[in-house]
């Protein structure tokens, strides 16, 4: 999930000399780097169109790598790493690439304690918590994993619910099952009361994505149309800089 622009001056090296030989590398290099950016700032513009209300983890998922006078590439991408959540290259493949979508951390969980089945992901349910951007709160979600991680039992948690309501705790309790007699879908239910529950997670097939942005093709549509006029620019730049550059 990288983009990367190149070239190779060596050809027009050799028609030049003194110092517009010189400084051919470093106004490739700054071409090459100010054209990644504008396919960044590109990919971030995608982002905003056809996502619903991103998050500004989402939109600053990019980098660029510069390009260098020895190393003529300037690179364009998701990143990697993440001090916290999901990098952006794992929950951005699909959304470039197509395909299905990656398990996220609870569904990993819940899957590994076999309450979510193969194939299958979280949505929020009606009385999830969400955020501004649509996406459910994080410190209800760690309350269902909690919950489900400590009792992963479904119907011990279900007696244990029971016995807590009727002691007037306030700590919520969790189930995972298809209620009213699996009239209402499979998921995670919150039991307020013998007679009263209410869906936090339903489980439902994993989709599989359409691309979204296209990745490639929209950075080769950016460098194409930009990168000779960044070119020129560079060099306008790197004349007006030869007299102060050459007194030093």
């Amino acid at each position: 999930m990288r983009f990367q622009v190149s070239c190779d001056t060596s050809g027009l090296e050799r028609k030049l000399q003194g110092w517009e030989q010189k400084k051919l590398p470093y106004a490739t290099a700054t071409a090459l780097t100010r054209t990644a950016k504008k396919v960044q700032a590109a990919f971030i513009d995608a982002m905003k169109q056809r996502f619903d209300r991103p998050t500004p983890y989402t939109l600053s998922g990019t980098f660029v790598k510069p390009a260098t006078a020895s190393a003529l590439t300037a690179t364009v991408g998701w990143k990697d790493w993440a001090s916290k959540g999901v990098p952006a290259s794992v929950f951005m493949l699909p959304q470039v690439i197509g395909g299905p979508r990656r398990l996220k951390s609870t569904e990993k969980m819940l899957n590994r304690k076999g309450l979510l089945p193969s194939a299958m992901v979280i949505v929020p349910g009606s009385a999830a918590r969400l955020d501004q951007y649509g996406n459910m709160s994080r410190g209800q979600l760690v309350q269902v994993v909690s919950a489900l991680q400590a009792f992963p039992e479904t119907g011990y948690l279900a007696n244990r619910a029971r016995k807590r309501i009727a002691k007037g705790t306030k700590t919520p309790d969790f189930f995972v099952g298809t209620p009213g007699g699996g009239r209402l879908p499979l998921g995670v239910y919150q039991r307020m009361s013998d007679h009263n529950i209410r869906p936090i997670l339903i489980f439902v097939k994993s989709p599989n994505y359409k691309i979204l942005i296209p990745f490639q093709a929209l950075a080769e549509r950016v460098y194409t149309t930009d990168f000779q006029e960044e070119f020129n620019r560079a060099m306008r730049d790197m004349t007006i800089l030869t007299p102060f550059l050459a007194a030093a």
